[in-house]
C-alpha cells in the first residue's frame, strides 16, 4: 500500500466532502463524537493517569470511526452499536499494543512536562503526542487493511505518506482549526451541533485518498448528490395557493 502525493486542492475538499458525508448521518456521527468526546475529556480529568489513559482512548474511538465510515460509505449501513463494536474490538488489544505502547511513551513525557512545571515543552509536546495519535490510527487501520504488514512497516509507510503531504494535510489542520473557532464562536451548543457530526469523516477521507486511492472529487460529488436526495425527501411540501 504505497502512498500518493495529494494536491493541495484536498485539503478543504476533504472538509467539504465530510459535511456532505454528515448531512445524511447527522444524528448518528453526532452521538458517536457526544461520546467520544465527553468520554476523552471526563477521562482526562483523572490526576497524572488522566493525561496517559485519554490519548489511549483517542486512538481506540479514532479507529473505530474509520472502520464505521468505510462502512457506511461502502454499504451505505451503519448504526450506533457499530461505533461500540469497532471501537472497542478485541482485536486492537491483541494486534495493535506497539501503538498503545508508544501513543502511552509520548504522553508519558508530556505528563512528566507538566509535573516539572517545563511548561515551556508543553506545547511542543503535545503537538509530538497528537502526531504520534495521528499517525498510529491509520497505521492501525493499514493493518487492519492488509493484514500481512507488521506494525513497523505501517508506520513507516504512514510517516512516508505523511511527510509525501505534509503542506496539504497542514493547511488542512489550519481549515479545521478555523472551522473550530467558527464553531465555537456560535457558542459551545453550536460547536457540538455542528462542528463534531461534520468532521467525523475526515480521517477516513485524510486515510483513504493518501493510501487508498480515493477520488475526493468523485466521492464529493456522489455524496452532495444523496445529501440534496436526503433533503428534498424530509422538505415540507409547498402550501396550496
Amino acid at each position: 500500500m504505497d502512498p500518493r502525493h495529494i494536491p493541495l486542492e484536498y485539503s478543504h475538499r476533504w472538509i467539504f466532502c465530510s459535511i456532505e458525508i454528515s448531512k445524511k448521518y447527522y444524528s448518528l456521527f453526532l452521538g458517536c463524537g457526544l461520546l467520544m468526546i465527553l468520554s476523552v475529556t471526563g477521562v482526562s480529568f483523572i490526576p497524572v493517569v488522566g493525561g496517559i489513559a485519554s490519548p489511549l482512548m483517542t486512538f481506540l474511538f479514532s479507529l473505530g470511526t474509520m472502520r464505521m465510515v468505510h462502512q457506511i460509505i461502502t454499504t451505505e449501513k451503519g448504526v450506533f452499536d457499530d461505533f461500540l463494536k469497532y471501537s472497542f474490538d478485541p482485536i486492537v488489544f491483541e494486534k495493535f499494543v506497539p501503538f498503545l505502547v508508544i501513543i502511552g511513551l509520548v504522553n508519558c513525557i508530556s505528563v512528566g512536562f507538566a509535573l516539572g512545571k517545563f511548561h515551556y515543552a508543553l506545547f511542543p509536546s503535545g503537538i509530538l503526542a497528537n502526531l504520534t495519535t495521528f499517525v498510529c490510527v491509520h497505521a492501525a487501520y493499514m493493518m487492519l487493511i492488509k493484514s500481512e504488514l507488521t506494525w513497523d512497516a505501517a508506520i513507516k509507510t504512514t510517516l512516508r505518506g505523511s511527510w509525501m503531504n505534509a503542506l496539504t494535510l497542514f493547511v488542512s489542520f489550519i481549515f479545521i482549526t478555523l472551522f473550530v473557532t467558527g464553531s465555537l464562536l456560535m457558542c459551545i451548543v453550536g460547536f457540538f451541533l455542528y462542528f463534531v457530526p461534520m468532521t467525523f469523516p475526515l480521517n477516513f477521507l485524510m486515510f483513504s485518498s493518501i493510501y487508498d486511492g480515493l477520488d475526493i472529487d468523485m466521492t464529493l460529488k456522489t455524496w452532495g448528490s444523496k445529501s440534496q436526495e436526503v433533503q428534498t425527501i424530509v422538505a415540507p411540501p409547498d402550501n396550496p395557493t
